[in-house]
């Protein structure tokens, strides 16, 4: 999207979807950009691993709906997800950003 219409185009798309990301989760979780167009979704407290997939397709839905009016023309950005969960995929940040990381793949 920086390369084809600009930066500032770019920014409004990331902010976006940074909305749209926090909605899915809202009070139950904390969201943030790790660079570029890299967000983590840390849930907190979840029963069940049925919890955390539906999480995850209601977030997929919303991520893939039309972008607003003012970035008309634009197809939103595909959205890839990986999860990992606490402690049987690690128990320090960084092993659970390495594992989601791969499991993306």
């Amino acid at each position: 999207i920086n390369d084809n219409h600009g930066h500032s185009v770019g920014d409004r798309v990331l902010c976006t979807l940074a909305r749209r990301l926090e909605s899915c989760v809202a009070g139950s979780a904390t969201v943030a950009r790790m660079g570029g167009d890299e967000f983590t979704v840390l849930l907190h407290d979840c029963p069940s691993a049925e919890v955390v997939a539906a999480q995850v397709q209601h977030i997929l839905a919303v991520m893939a709906e039309p972008l607003d009016a003012e970035l008309a023309g634009l197809q939103a950005p595909s959205c890839s997800i990986g999860i990992a969960r606490f402690p049987e995929d690690g128990t320090d940040a960084d092993m659970l950003l390495r594992h989601a990381d791969g499991h993306m793949y």
